[in-house]
């Protein structure tokens, strides 16, 4: 069973990012939004580009603690690992829109 996988830009993926911060509050009935987000985001093979996956995990830590508290909390693997990387804020958010624009 093979499995499609569609070659998206980098810059689509950091903007739906910014989009999700900005429509979905700190609150533990949106953590399925950002897990699902997160697994989406870490299937994407973009164009010869890498997924800036450690600056999201940041931004959302510390955008979103609450959320980011429940995901720690989370069984999967994955997550697990995702929840234990961490990077300075502010580099990951220059970054992240940087990419973005």
């Amino acid at each position: 069973m093979s499995r499609k996988v569609y070659n998206i830009h980098i810059g689509d993926l950091v903007r739906d990012f910014f989009v999700l911060l900005e429509n979905y509050p700190d609150h533990p009935q949106n953590l399925f939004v950002f897990t699902s987000f997160l697994k989406g985001f870490l299937r994407q093979r973009a164009f010869d580009e890498t997924t800036p996956t450690i600056e999201v995990v940041t931004i959302l830590k510390h955008e979103r603690p609450v959320i980011f508290y429940h995901m720690r909390k989370q069984t999967e693997d994955w997550i697990y690992i995702l929840t234990r990387i961490d990077m300075d804020v502010e580099e990951a958010k220059q970054r992240l829109h940087h990419i973005a624009n």
